[in-house]
């Protein structure tokens, strides 16, 4: 005796059937609740895309945002189409492809925002001989833009002062090169109680 769908009452030689719910794979798909439409963000200064937090475009990095995200009630979203407007979604018997709508929003990242203000949180002190600096100037704005922002660089006599939106990004930096730097770090203000520093990383480039 076959087993038939509680709704079209097709049997199970006709149509796939889901047997814990007792309906046919065809007559499930409508019913099924998902997020039928993903936003995503980006910075319409840097190009950002917020994937959790602000990271460089990335096709597939998007992919793996939205289907981790992605809800389809008890049914697992297993794989995204960007291009096509598709879900894969896991029912059990099978995996089907469901429309869905994804929207891209423009916005201003934080750091973006922050750089327009002239926020900085430490200044990187270059001074030494000058092909040294003008070499490690270029090495430490790459690296730096890709987890942080350089607000503006000041060249003075013997160097530059680079300063930077994040104090941790700028100590990683001077790491990642191995540079020697005396540190020292001034009062900005007080915000909810707290103390704010700008920190001062001076590096000597023989």
């Amino acid at each position: 005796m076959f087993l038939h769908c509680a709704v079209c009452g097709r049997n199970e030689k006709e149509v796939k059937l889901l047997t814990r719910r007792n309906i046919c794979v065809d007559c499930y798909i409508p019913t099924i609740k998902y997020d039928r439409l993903f936003e995503f963000r980006f910075c319409k200064r840097c190009d950002k895309v917020y994937l959790g937090r602000w990271v460089k475009r990335n096709f597939f990095e998007m992919k793996d945002y939205a289907r981790e995200k992605m809800k389809a009630g008890e049914n697992r979203v297993v794989d995204v189409d960007l291009e096509k407007k598709l879900i894969l979604i896991d029912i059990g018997v099978e995996k089907v492809w469901l429309d869905v709508d994804f929207v891209y929003r423009q916005t201003i990242c934080e750091d973006c925002s922050k750089k327009a203000g002239g926020y900085y949180e430490a200044i990187i002190q270059l001074r030494g001989e000058r092909e040294q600096v003008e070499k490690y100037l270029e090495k430490i704005k790459k690296t730096i833009s890709k987890d942080s922002f350089v607000s503006k660089i000041e060249e003075i006599h013997g160097g530059y002062d680079i300063y930077v939106g994040s104090k941790d990004v700028a100590f990683n930096v001077l790491t990642k090169y191995e540079l020697k730097a005396k540190r020292s770090r001034t009062l900005a203000g007080v915000k909810e109680g707290k103390k704010i520093y700008r920190h001062t990383f001076a590096v000597r480039l023989e």
